[in-house]
């Protein structure tokens, strides 16, 4: 699976995903709810963090070339509006099933 998020657009970047940190825009052609960021960050090598909508996630992260695998994700457990948790959820289930990036 790809993770297929029209418009995403990078906040800050070092050379390779280690210390890069992202800033979803669209989510599957869904757009993204006004004023709820999601964000992705590769803190340092072989981790993932980041906000889901309403809660922060972390977890592994395994790159190699253009080859990911984010995951298992963990997060805290805020309770938001449903509108907001339905979004975070479709996020970090996309997350976690990417297999490349571009």
């Amino acid at each position: 699976m790809i993770l297929d998020v029209s418009s995403i657009r990078e906040i800050s970047r070092e050379i390779g995903l280690t210390g890069s940190e992202w800033l979803l825009e669209d989510l599957a052609g869904a757009g993204v709810i006004d004023n709820v960021q999601a964000t992705l960050a590769f803190p340092e090598a072989s981790k993932v963090s980041g906000k889901g909508s309403c809660n922060r996630f972390f977890g592994p992260a395994k790159v190699d070339g253009n080859a990911v695998h984010l995951g298992p994700l963990g997060s805290t457990r805020m309770a938001c509006p449903e509108a907001v948790m339905k979004q975070e959820t479709k996020y970090l289930n996309t997350l976690q099933a990417v297999e490349r990036f571009e």
